[in-house]
């Protein structure tokens, strides 16, 4: 890991100075219950309420379904602790293949470990500035996945070039980063195109009661790739008339 002039590594300015050019606007995105910190090999940033100072930390275990997370306890830049109390209020902000997440929370317990971590409680939903390279459009239709030797139904919830999102019968399982097929049709109705194609299991949800999948396509042909972007360009055409009034 690169470390700069002032010792701190090159990652860590640069996930602080990220957040800093987000966070104050956070109010301003999305928000999103599904969003939950669940992966140990990232990097997270606590921001203290009525504090400027922002740490860097690491997530330890988490329980989604009661809302608790343990974090390492963060040290300021000279190495000592940082100094918190129960029920002294933070932002926890991360960022996955969904977007760019802030977390509200308080400090639920300080536990004395070596080093010392900290129990956090959410006591707000996420809310999430979405990373998008391509536009994405909410476009339900019927949607089959591979599986095995056969193929799953579920219901398409979103679409891009790049990929989708799915919501999957409970039942049924994917893992992150599985390789699938997608069968779907895309268009409106007479002017329909039968996309079959190759994908990957970008992120799997599963909270509150809804599974649902982020997919991303490998590999598409740019015939499906511009058909997409078209399509999506018209459906936004015709949105925007309709919510203006002008149905022509």
């Amino acid at each position: 890991m690169a470390i700069a002039k002032d010792g701190r590594s090159k990652d860590r300015q640069k996930t602080r100075h990220h957040f800093h050019h987000w966070a104050a606007q956070g109010m301003q995105h999305r928000r999103d219950d599904r969003a939950w910190p669940d992966d140990k090999r990232d990097l997270y940033i606590l921001r203290l309420h009525k504090k400027k100072d922002q740490y860097i930390t690491r997530l330890k275990t988490s329980d989604p379904q009661r809302g608790l997370l343990v974090v390492k306890s963060p040290a300021k830049s000279d190495g000592s602790s940082v100094e918190v109390r129960n029920g002294d209020r933070l932002m926890l902000a991360w960022v996955d293949e969904s977007g760019e997440h802030v977390l509200p929370a308080v400090i639920a317990k300080v536990v004395p470990e070596n080093p010392p971590t900290w129990v956090l409680k959410q006591i707000g939903i996420p809310i999430t500035k979405q990373i998008r390279r391509f536009a994405r459009l909410r476009d339900v239709a019927p949607i089959y996945l591979s599986q095995g030797n056969s193929f799953v139904e579920a219901l398409r919830l979103d679409l891009s070039e790049g990929g989708l999102k799915a919501k999957i019968p409970s039942n049924i399982n994917f893992e992150d980063g599985e390789e699938i097929t997608v069968k779907t049709k895309v268009g409106k109705r007479g002017h329909q195109r039968e996309l079959v194609a190759k994908a990957k299991v970008a992120k799997v949800f599963n909270r509150a009661g809804s599974k649902e999948v982020g997919i991303s396509f490998i590999d598409l042909p740019e015939s499906d790739r511009e058909f997409i972007r078209r399509h999506i360009y018209e459906r936004q055409i015709h949105e925007r008339k309709l919510r203006s009034g002008d149905d022509d």
